[in-house]
């Protein structure tokens, strides 16, 4: 769920470095002179000069680096790189696609259908061993069935980051915080090799983009909300395995990413558009730097803020779910998911054996997901950025540890 803000954010900030390479600063260098050289200074003057023409300025003592700083620097990146996983795609990724998918289950009590009598011996006994099942309409999960003596549970797993672990902990130990990574290196990586193929269509290139890489889309949602496949099967060894079929998958999804690839672009474009309508610039009227600003650009900087981070939460949010919930509806019947999920979305999804399409539509996604799930879904978007922080907070405190008292340079 953070990754469409994120993508939204950088594209933003894209633009942006863009806006100052059009906007025709120079930035110019000291000369470095050699023995004997000449110059031309920005105003047109030509000057030489040598070392011996120029004063010496001081200059410290060469840093040095420690010995073992090398091996620190190493070791560093061996302990961090989990953490730094763990942020930009467990946190970012899975946490939030199990959330999206999860339906809470309906609260209600087994009602017998006549009261039973004391000469009912078979009714007595049909009661006492009695079994609710857990999901109805198609939904699916590894504990779906409960005997009459557990209750039925009524606290979605992902309303808990700590419940979310434990779940994911109980499939396949530490290796399932990073369910489904080969397939999402795989996808970036195709990703950018189709953006550079693409960047002569600033936009519709990126809608190109996500038409060509919905197949992986796709199964890298299956792979995080399913449990894993045995290996010794012929659709278990890897993740091209799990891709969809081709023209299926496109007309199910088609639709959802239209939707977010004008719900991102919307997101980014109309707050340019509103910082330009109120005069928001960083440069004066002689396109020069400003040096410092006042107190109405800072409210009209929080006015863009505002409406960038609105437009993210309440368009590019609502359509990254609706994308992932048709993506989640191709998932083949045979796999399990591990969160409950109503395929059917509450029975308007037919499958293809009785004429029906056997994959849920844009309006159907987003009109399934309850008020209490918007509010869980946002929820942990608020505790994934209180535990992102403090991640941050933690390994920039062992960095400073190590920088001041195990002495990176001597």
């Amino acid at each position: 769920m953070i990754s469409p803000v994120l993508h939204a954010g950088g594209m933003l900030a894209k633009r942006a470095v863009s806006n100052l390479a059009d906007s025709g600063i120079t930035v110019y260098r000291r000369p470095t002179f050699s023995a004997s050289a000449s110059f031309t200074s920005p105003g047109g003057m030509t000057s030489t000069g040598s070392f011996s023409d120029m004063p010496d300025e001081p200059q410290g003592p060469p840093i040095k680096w420690a010995p073992y700083g090398g091996l620190q620097l190493f070791i560093n990146f061996l302990a961090f790189l989990p953490v730094f996983l763990y942020i930009f795609y467990t946190l970012a990724h899975i946490y939030p696609t199990l959330a999206i998918v999860e339906d809470p289950l309906p609260a209600y009590d087994a009602i017998p259908i006549h009261e039973p009598t004391t000469d009912d011996d078979n009714i007595n006994k049909a009661n006492k061993n009695a079994r609710v099942p857990n999901f109805t309409n198609g939904a699916s999960s590894s504990s779906s069935t409960l005997n009459g003596d557990s209750p039925l549970p009524t606290k979605p797993i992902t309303s808990s980051l700590r419940a979310t672990h434990r779940t994911l902990q109980s499939i396949s130990g530490f290796r399932s915080q990073f369910r489904g990574l080969g397939c999402a290196l795989f996808l970036s990586f195709a990703t950018s090799i189709l953006s550079g193929i693409f960047s002569f269509l600033p936009i519709l290139g990126n809608l190109a983009v996500l038409l060509l890489t919905s197949q992986l889309m796709t199964a890298l949602t299956h792979i995080i909300i399913s449990h894993p496949r045995p290996a010794n099967t012929p659709h278990g060894r890897t993740f091209f395995s799990r891709l969809p079929p081709w023209r299926r998958n496109l007309v199910a999804t088609y639709q959802p990413i239209l939707f977010y690839w004008v719900s991102i672009h919307a997101a980014i474009l109309l707050p340019g558009l509103l910082a330009g309508l109120i005069g928001l610039s960083p440069y004066d009227d002689n396109s020069q730097l400003k040096d410092g600003i006042s107190g109405v650009e800072v409210a009209q900087l929080v006015c863009v803020l505002g409406v960038f981070l609105g437009l993210n939460l309440l368009l590019v949010v609502p359509a990254h779910v609706a994308l992932v919930r048709v993506q989640a509806t191709l998932l083949p019947h045979d796999d399990e998911t591990i969160v409950p999920f109503d395929r059917t979305f509450g029975g308007s999804v037919e499958p293809e054996v009785i004429n029906g399409k056997g994959f849920g539509s844009l309006r159907n996604a987003l009109g399934t997901v309850s008020w209490a799930s918007w509010v869980r879904l946002y929820v942990q978007q608020a505790k994934i950025l209180g535990v992102t922080l403090g991640l941050y907070a933690a390994v920039g405190a062992v960095l400073a540890f190590e920088f001041l008292f195990l002495g990176w340079r001597v």
